[in-house]
């Protein structure tokens, strides 16, 4: 994965991040915040990983 792909993953996980918290509060679905996390985790692993690479 690219660091600009990894960086705009992170962006979406956010964004992602933020629509779930609202779903937990208004229906108590928490399968969008648990997503999110997990798409901001594998992110942020992407590009320590590029980081120590370079």
């Amino acid at each position: 994965m690219s660091r600009s792909t990894a960086w705009m993953c992170l962006g979406g996980g956010v964004i992602l991040f933020g629509l779930g918290v609202q779903r937990v509060w208004h229906h108590g679905d928490w399968a969008l915040l648990i997503l999110s996390v997990l798409i901001g985790a594998f992110s942020i692993s992407a590009l320590m990983k590029d980081k120590t690479r370079k």
